[in-house]
This record gives C-alpha cells, structure tokens and sequence, in this order.
C-alpha cells in the first residue's frame, strides 16, 4: 500500500483505474465521457452521458452503475449527488471504466456561499456528495479541490474554504435513522484545501468539518446547507447515525483540516455521565461497525493538512493497516467512542504545523474508552502517543513501537484528567543521540499525580543506547517490571526493573518509513536476553472491557502465563495450557521462561537452583508448590507442549522408589541440585519425547515427605546461535515442516516438494539473505535426543562448503518454487548424538539461495 501511495505521488500516471471493467449487475449501468452527450440513454459505453448535471437529474436503483470513463477530467460547477440508494445485495456503484488513469472529478471553481451564526460570510464546496442516502460502493476516482495557485504553505490561509472532497451525511430525521452500507475504495482524494477551524476555538460541531472524505450528521437550516453552530440545535429530530462503513485502499494526500473524518452532532455525541467498564449512557447515538483499513495517506505537502483520521462517537470499529506521513496535530485520533481497535498502523513524520499546536502519533483523546491500540510502529513523529483522556478515558496500548520521537516531545504524553490506561509490552526505542524524554506530560506533573487519572506500565522496554534519556513518575503512575537501558532515573517503584542491554537481534534492521516496508524482526530478543520469561503476567484491564485475550505478540505468537518475555516479540513458549489438580496449592504453581542457576526453585518456597548442566540453561519450565508433594491423585499436572519436544523431570534423589508413571521415562545422569538453608539436595533427571501439540501428564510426586519434582522443556533443536546478526531475525525454529511452507524468513519462497520421509521434521526456517554472511560458523544449536541433521543446499552451488565434506549426500531433493520458477536443492545428512552441538558453516555462495535445515 505504502510504494502504491507514494508512486501516485510521484507519478500520476500511476493512478491507474483498478476496476476498468464494470462487471455484473442486477440494475443498469450508465457510462459518463467527457466527449459524450447528454441526450444520449448512457447506457453504452458508445452512447454515454457527457456532464455531471445530468447525473444528478436522475434517481437511481438498487444495482445501478455510474462509471466515469479512464482518463476523463470534469471541472465541476456543482457536486456530483446522484440521488436514490442501493440495498445491502445490489448497491449503487459509483466509479470508472475503461484502461488508463482514474477519472478527475475537481470542485476548485464551487464556493457556495453561507452565512455563519457570527453574521461571517464562508463559501462551501464538496466535490461528490450524498444525504440520507445508503449502500454505495464508490471506487476508481480522482477527487480534488485545489484552488489555483494554492501550494499549501501557511501564507494562503485566504485561499482555505469550507471544502470537502467526498461527503456524505445524514439527519433532518424526523425518526431515528441509521444509515449503512458504504464501501470507499481504490480512490485517490487529494490537495482538498478545506479551511482549519479547530475544536478550542469553535467547539466540538463546527470544527473539523473539512476533509478528504467526510461522513458527518447535520441540521439543515432554511437555506437548505448545513447549520453551523456551536452547538447546532436539534429540536424537533431524531437521532441519525452510520453504520457498516468501510474506507480502505484509498491514496489521500494533502487534505485539511483531515483526510478521513467522520462526526456526530454534539447533542448525540457526547456522554459526560458515563462510567467504567461499560460507558454505556442514554441518549448517545454512536456510528458503529466502521472499517478505515489499508490506506496510505500524506499530509506533508501541506500546511493546514491535519488529521489523518480523526473518528469521533463511533463504537466497535477498527482502525487498521493504515499508512500516514507527514500529518499534523494526530495522525490517528479518537474522540468521544468506545470499544475502538486502532492496529498494524504505520505512523511517521506527525508535526506540529503553523496552524495547530499537537504533534501525536495516535491520541486516544476526550471520553475515548475501551480503546484497544497494538501492534503500530509510531517513528520519527513529535509526541508518539497523546492520552488525552479528559472527562473520562480508559485504553491498552500493547505491543506498539515508538520510536524516534522529537527530543523536545514525549514517546507517550500523559495528558488526561480521569481514566485507566494500560501500556505494556511496548517498546520505546531512542536510536538518536540526544536525549529524549520517554514518558512525561505536556501539561506538568500534576497529569503525573491526579487521583483520578491512571497509567500503568509493564512489560516494556526503554531503549536509548546513544544518550541519556528520561521517564516521569507520579502518585498515578505505576510502573513493574520494565526494561531500561539509557535511561537516567530508573522509577524506584519498580522493584522488578531490568537494567541493561535488552539484546536485540538486529537493530540496523529496523525498517519504515519512506519508500519501505515496516521490517521489525531485528526487535527480537537473542536467546540469552534478560527479558525472557521477565515479564509480569497481565490477566485483567480493571475498569475496561477490553479483554487481555488473545494476546498475541508481532509474530502471532500466544503471550500468557507467568513469565512471559519483555517487548514485542516473545520467544515462543513451549509451555501451555497448565492445569493442576492439587486446587490446594494450584495458586503457586507457574509457567517459566528461560530457567537459570539462582532461579527459586518452588512457588512456595525460597529454595534457589544452585547447579543445572548448560543443556537445560534457558529452557522454559514449571515453578511448582512444593506442598504438592502432599497430593496423591493421579494426574498431579497436564500440560501441551507447543513443539516437538524434550520434557524433563527433576526428582529429588531422597526417593527411592519413584512413581510407578516415572517407569515410562529414561533416567539420564545428569542432576539438578538445590539449597536448603546450608543442606544441598540432589534431584535426577529423567526425560521422554512428546510431539508438538501433545498433553503431557504428570502424576503424584511418589513421596508426601521429599521434595516435589520439578518439570522443565526444551525443543529437539535448541540454543539456537546466528552469527550473521544482520539477518538474524528472519533466522526461526519451526517444526512439522510441509510442502507449501515459506521456505525462508525474508522471501515469499514456497517449498514445491519434498520427499515425504522428511515431512513432519523440526526444521529452521533460514534467511536467504545470510548466504551473503562468510565464516566457518553462521548457525549453531543443540539436538536434544538422538538426531539425523539434513541441510538442504541449492544444486547451483558447484562448490559445496568444505564443512559439508563429512555429510553423506542422499539422493532426495527439496524443490522450492520463486515466482514460478523451480529450483532443486540436494539434501545432505549427519547423525549426533543426544545433547550434541551442531555447527554449520557459511552456504558457500553469495550468489544463490542459502540452505535450509531439518531434523528427525
């Protein structure tokens, strides 16, 4: 979306018509050319219509097409509003036809004009408009309204009007209404000079009404425009609202005040009473179901070019997959709505501009609650996030990166009056050198001590390897369990602070931006970071309803359980779904990350591991109750392992008969030990292979007065090292490997085929792009159980690496498939032994594919 957005951009003929053909229909399709008439019929692409006048004469049905013909322009003196609705099985279509670039539909030369409550005189112009009217599908156009001369520099605010370039509205109603059924789509709205009026300086109904595409609610006043008032009285009608709108795949470029607005009126709009979890008050009237997906928007050409979304009273819809450069005030900002999913965005270059004095990335602002915020990547704007929750607010932002924020700004301003607002799992990430301020409040530090207003930090990483940088605190705010690296003052209340380097993959490989695709792998955790299993588990959002589950990382990856990791990316936990039938003690039992020597040993207990053999070192485990050695029945605990895996048991050495369900597992001569005061105990381990996905059970300790075992995990390939930090993010250990996988982390290359004997294998999804590292070691990991190791290298490769000289070559093939064509790779293979170190050496070439790795 983002190169389709910035090659329209650059080039405008690569606003190509994606739909050129109309295809079918229940009504009729009428065709608009420039060089056509209209006393034709217009439904021929031979006979069409020829002006904008004539389509408005005509009232529509359900199924009816309008199409503009590819490559046609129309100075408008009026807006295009055909009149009539579709239904929710035969829309009215509104869009083009025919090869080439889309049709332009420009409103530079309409000024209609209207007198303000003020007695002051504005001039409106709308280049495509619909009232009361639903269930359009609007597509393939190019929507303008540039006054001439106009080069959007804060200088020629006199050449502003009250503009917009699609609008859509509704009211007058004399009974409740709700009108549904849009779809905006593929469209390219740009340079709409709309006048700046903003909320501080006209109130809520008269402000930012002036947009690339608006959906708003109106009062009509005698002169047959929209009243404008602060606030517009609605005596005498009913509540009218939009619902099931879809906005996506649109390119929007220099619109003000915004580029996709939508509003209500004030009068049912606000909800100054409403109350924790719910919101729920009387007399609100909400948009619903909204969707604003997949659109690249561009504010940077343009002084007065604010907002790139800005949704007000609007209620379970989603924000996502969007692009925005270059914006002013907010690129995404919510105000007055509910249960709000703003997702997947990409938001840089926010500014303050001449016209307006905030610069956030997202801000979750006046009376915004349940707003659920993940997985945006918010770099290189002035304030990342704004939690402006005045009157009232509540919000999760998870998993987000925000980087690169101005030095003189704040990664998150806290700027709210009443609220509950929860940010972990973020990662606040300073790559510049000058010191940066990570949390703080642009209003003082009494928004950092107000009893009303609450912001809770976990999880997160603050990340500043080239300067000294900052984090407020405050009666309100709480802070657990967070990474901090450059940072001057760690917050003393948080007794479970992780100082020092995170140990990221690779941070030069944090890509976006101009010209890019967002790339955060590089913000994965090296498998001896600190932050894994560090983490402290979130179970509820208290005043919201916005539920903790699923919660998943940038990867997809489930986060649950004590002990999950820090930042965005977790290191797949291996295990899940715990249950303990010793209900008595069940409450001290925990999943864990990344086992080490000086881990407590039990949940109940300040027993600590004093020795543990390097081949468990980082395994995830179960901290168990050590009182549940009292439980008898049968099982004690169930687990699924989420690999093929390894599961070991620790029992204390003082049992001399173990529980007859030990029988089934292999007794190893390896040994955990612990202390007890200033007695070391001894506990044997044992192990047995489970597949992925597989139920483990786990019965009574065999002994009521020795010690509880203890249960620890590892995959069959383990320890994964990747010297080639460049790439080492798109580096993944995977398992159950099939023809039709993604054959490496950083291409679109499918597996073709592959002998079945090696179907189901664990494996390592490489990154094509190391074949370019050199050296004896790019990859090293530990098997844990008897293994046959195969790496399969590209046949183009004539030479193959002199490490592969000791591996006996099969006569099997793996087939890749790389945009149609094919290619083999020759699969070589090594036995180890349980516990063995495997290291593999460079691919042998620069030039073709790097290998690939599978182990049964």
């Amino acid at each position: 979306m983002k190169q389709l957005g910035e090659s329209i951009i650059s080039d405008a003929t690569n606003a190509k018509v994606i739909t050129p053909t109309p295809g079918s229909t229940t009504g009729t399709i009428y065709y608009v050319d420039p060089n056509g008439s209209d006393s034709n019929n217009g439904t021929s692409q031979s006979t069409p219509w020829q002006s904008v006048q004539k389509v408005n004469s005509i009232t529509f049905s359900p199924g009816d097409m309008i199409l503009f013909k590819a490559g046609g322009a129309w100075e408008l003196t009026a807006a295009l509003h055909p009149l009539g609705s579709g239904t929710a099985s035969a829309p009215i279509v509104i869009g083009a036809y025919g090869v080439g670039t889309k049709p332009k539909l420009s409103a530079k030369n309409i000024a209609v004009p209207w007198t303000a409550t003020d007695g002051t005189t504005h001039y409106a112009s709308d280049v495509l408009y619909l009232e009361n009217q639903q269930y359009f599908e609007i597509r393939d156009l190019d929507i303008s309204s540039k006054p001439n001369g106009y080069t959007g520099t804060a200088a020629e605010s006199a050449k502003l009007i009250d503009r917009r370039g699609i609008h859509i509205v509704g009211g007058n109603n004399t009974t409740q209404t709700v009108l549904q059924g849009f779809n905006l789509h593929d469209l390219y709205v740009h340079d709409i000079a709309g006048e700046w009026q903003s909320i501080s300086g006209f109130g809520w109904d008269p402000s930012k009404r002036t947009a690339g595409i608006l959906f708003e609610i109106i009062v009509k006043g005698a002169n047959g425009l929209p009243v404008v008032a602060n606030p517009v009285d609605v005596t005498g009608y009913q509540p009218t609202w939009f619902s099931n709108v879809t906005i996506e795949k649109n390119v929007l470029v220099n619109n003000s005040f915004g580029s996709i607005i939508v509003k209500q009126l004030a009068a049912w709009g606000e909800r100054q009473d409403a109350s924790s979890p719910n919101y729920d008050v009387t007399g609100w009237y909400p948009h619903t179901n909204l969707t604003i997906q997949n659109n690249y928007l561009n504010h940077n050409g343009s002084d007065y070019a604010a907002d790139a979304i800005y949704v007000t009273c609007a209620k379970d819809s989603s924000v996502n997959h969007n692009v925005s450069s270059g914006a002013g005030t907010a690129a995404i900002e919510l105000y007055y709505t509910d249960n709000i999913t703003v997702e997947w965005n990409e938001v840089y270059g926010t500014k303050v501009k001449p016209t307006g004095a905030d610069s956030a990335g997202i801000d979750t602002d006046k009376a915004t609650t349940n707003a659920l915020v993940q997985y945006n990547y918010l770099h290189d704007n002035g304030d990342g996030i704004l939690l402006c929750g005045f009157t009232y607010g509540s919000s999760v932002y998870r998993f987000n990166v925000i980087k690169d924020s101005a030095y003189n700004k704040r990664y998150l301003n806290i700027h709210g009056s009443k609220g509950n607002n929860y940010i972990y799992n973020n990662l606040f990430y300073n790559s510049t050198s000058q010191a940066s301020t990570f949390v703080n409040s642009s209003g003082g530090s009494s928004y950092l001590a107000d009893s009303n207003n609450f912001e809770y930090f976990y999880n997160n990483i603050f990340y500043s390897p080239n300067a000294t940088s900052t984090i407020a605190d405050g009666t309100s705010v709480t802070y657990d369990n967070n990474s901090y690296y450059g940072v001057a003052t760690v917050p003393a209340e948080d007794t479970h602070a992780i100082v020092g380097d995170p140990q990221f993959m690779n941070l030069l490989g944090v890509v976006g931006g101009a010209g890019n695709n967002v790339n955060l792998t590089g913000l994965k955790l090296q498998s001896t970071s600190p932050l894994i299993g560090a983490g402290k588990p979130i179970t509820t959002h208290p005043s919201t309803n916005i539920p903790v589950s699923p919660m998943l990382d940038l990867e997809g990856k489930s986060v649950q359980g004590t002990g999950t990791d820090l930042g965005v990316y977790v290191v797949q936990p291996d295990i899940i779904n715990m249950t303990v039938n010793d209900a008595a003690n069940a409450a001290d039992w925990s999943i864990r990350r990344n086992i080490q020597v000086g881990n407590t040993l039990y949940g109940d207990r300040t027993l600590t591991i004093t020795t543990l053999p390097s081949l468990y070192l980082g395994a995830d485990w179960i901290r168990a109750a050590n009182d549940s050695k009292a439980y008898t029945g049968t099982p004690l605990v169930t687990f699924t392992v989420t690999r093929n895996s390894i599961v070991y048991i620790a029992s204390d050495d003082r049992i001399v008969t173990k529980p007859s369900w030990l029988a089934a597992w292999t007794a190893t001569t390896d040994k955990l030990t612990e202390t007890e005061g200033s007695v070391t105990r001894s506990y044997t381990v044992f192990k047995k292979e489970f597949a992925a996905n597989s139920q483990v059970s786990l019965g009574a300790n065999g002994s009521t007065t020795y010690n509880t075992y203890a249960v620890f995990v590892k995959p069959i390939i383990a320890n994964v090292v990747v010297s080639d930090t460049a790439n080492a993010g798109a580096w993944s250990v995977l398992g159950n490997i099939q023809a039709g996988d993604t054959l490496y982390g950083d291409r679109n290359v499918k597996i073709q085929s592959l002998a079945f004997s090696y179907a189901g294998a664990d494996w390592i999804r490489t990154a094509n792009s190391s074949k370019s590292y050199i050296g004896s070691n790019l990859v090293s990991f530990a098997v844990t159980k008897d293994s046959t190791v195969y790496v399969a290298i590209d046949d183009r490769i004539s030479s193959i690496p002199s490490w592969l000289s000791t591996w006996a070559v099969t006569t099997d093939k793996l087939v890749d498939n790389e945009a149609g064509t094919t290619r083999n790779f020759s699969i070589y293979k090594k036995a180890f032994v349980s516990n063995s170190q495997v290291t593999l050496g460079d691919t042998g070439s620069t030039t073709f594919n790097n290998y690939s790795v599978m182990v049964k």
